[in-house]
């Protein structure tokens, strides 16, 4: 949270603490956006620019590709496009998200259904603590919520 803030991100405070303690405020809060989640990708999207990553928007991976048992890369597909991707890599890093689109009523993106974990399944990943998914309140939208 306080590296985040060093770069920029706004949290929330309380008396010059960050307001993360008391039952009206759980955990640290950016009302920037409307929660913390969009502050924080813009945040980090900003600094990677800066420092010059390469990016492939609009696409998503689809398998891990591996070699001799170790990681050599991913595929994916360009969703704008149609364009299928062969990307190489010494490291692949799975940020895909949970498999909370389970739920018949939500506001989360409808890309959030568990393909990381269905990628690092079919490459022979040993998958534990699967029941300790991250879920949030808010993603809840019945009844209807804010």
């Amino acid at each position: 949270v306080r590296e985040l803030e060093e770069k920029g991100a706004y949290w929330r405070r309380k008396n010059a603490e960050l307001a993360e303690k008391g039952p009206e405020l759980p955990y640290p809060t950016s009302w920037k956006g409307g929660g913390a989640g969009q502050m924080v990708m813009d945040t980090l999207y900003s600094e990677t620019l800066g420092k010059g990553i390469r990016f492939i928007e609009d696409t998503a991976a689809t398998s891990i590709l591996t070699k001799g048992g170790k990681c050599v890369g991913a595929t994916a597909i360009n969703y704008a496009s149609g364009e299928f991707l062969v990307i190489r890599a010494k490291a692949v890093i799975l940020a895909t998200g949970h498999t909370g689109y389970q739920y018949t009523y939500s506001t989360q993106s409808r890309e959030v259904v568990g393909g990381g974990i269905a990628m690092a399944y079919r490459c022979g990943a040993e998958l534990h603590s699967l029941e300790f998914q991250h879920w949030h309140h808010s993603d809840t939208l019945y009844p209807n919520s804010w």
